[in-house]
């Protein structure tokens, strides 16, 4: 008994040792767990900003900031901003160097952040309802991609609009219905239609180990047939294509159905060359050019 370090001297321990990092895409989650680490020290009141007008309005700037320090501990101030600041990634500190307390900066964060997060929330609900599960994916990867996207739209969400069960449910069960392979597609309704109205109360985490197992049973083996008869028909299509043109008779060049100027003459040959001539040319020269071909050739039988 003599041993025991008296309550009030004794070491705090705290659940948040240092805060998470910032992400814009969870800046609610980052802000509620900044919340929860300055309450478990007793320092809620070194996130308040005096001024209620102020504070709404959101029209906090540097030159003001000091101007709204309240009547705080000083110390614990420094340690409040050193804690809040160490949290935020340099890229995401600009133009929070000169906000001189934790209120200010915390102000400053929620204001730019969160106006954001409907207009997100709003763009991730759209990839949500254009989403489907493509034929070359297992269900294990598309429950992964979903339960990422669900995440990011929930972190966009307040507390009291988030999701529902029955809606995560509902819009997981649509990426199935609308599944790429039609296939798989039509044995995805009747999934929906065997686990009824129970998918109303059941847990997302319950709905997905009860999807795997139904893919395992009643679809993979149908989805691999049917991919495996659509390579053979391409394969047919294709090897029917290549005999037909096999079985074509090749074109021979054909000769050129020009009419020859006897006074071609290549100098890279050096031979007389066939070129097509002009066949408007003047009759005359064609006759004169046949008839001293025939003379020379009477000329030399004659010799």
């Amino acid at each position: 008994m003599g041993d025991q370090i008296p309550a009030s001297t004794a070491p705090m321990k705290y659940a948040f040792k240092q805060l998470p990092k910032f992400d814009p895409i969870h800046s609610r989650a980052w802000a509620s767990d900044v919340k929860m680490a300055f309450s478990e020290r007793k320092w809620t009141n070194y996130l308040i900003v005096p001024t209620a007008s102020q504070s709404i309005s959101g029209n906090i700037t540097p030159a003001t900031s000091s101007a709204l320090d309240i009547a705080l501990d000083e110390h614990i101030e420094t340690q409040a901003k050193a804690f809040l600041v160490q949290s935020i990634p340099y890229e995401y500190r600009y133009g929070l160097e000169e906000y001189n307390t934790a209120a200010t900066i915390f102000h400053a964060i929620e204001t730019k952040y969160n106006s954001q997060s409907r207009y997100d929330e709003l763009r991730l609900e759209s990839m949500l309802m254009d989403m489907h599960k493509p034929a070359n994916q297992s269900i294990d990867t598309h429950i992964e991609k979903f339960s990422a996207l669900m995440a990011q739209i929930l972190a966009q969400q307040e507390t009291t609009s988030r999701y529902t069960t029955p809606r995560r449910n509902q819009y997981f069960l649509r990426t199935l219905e609308n599944a790429e392979n039609r296939v798989e597609a039509e044995k995805w309704l009747n999934f929906v239609t065997y686990i009824g109205q129970l998918w109303h109360s059941t847990p997302p985490e319950s709905l997905y180990a009860q999807a795997r197992s139904w893919y395992e049973s009643k679809i993979k083996h149908f989805v691999k047939a049917d991919e495996l008869a659509d390579d053979l028909r391409v394969l047919a299509i294709s090897s029917s294509s290549r005999s037909q043109n096999q079985s074509k008779p090749m074109n021979s060049p054909k000769r050129s159905d020009f009419p020859t100027d006897p006074k071609g003459w290549c100098d890279y040959h050096r031979r007389p060359v066939t070129r097509p001539i002009n066949v408007k040319e003047n009759s005359r020269t064609l006759l004169t050019s046949n008839i001293l071909r025939i003379l020379r050739i009477r000329r030399l039988r004659i010799h």
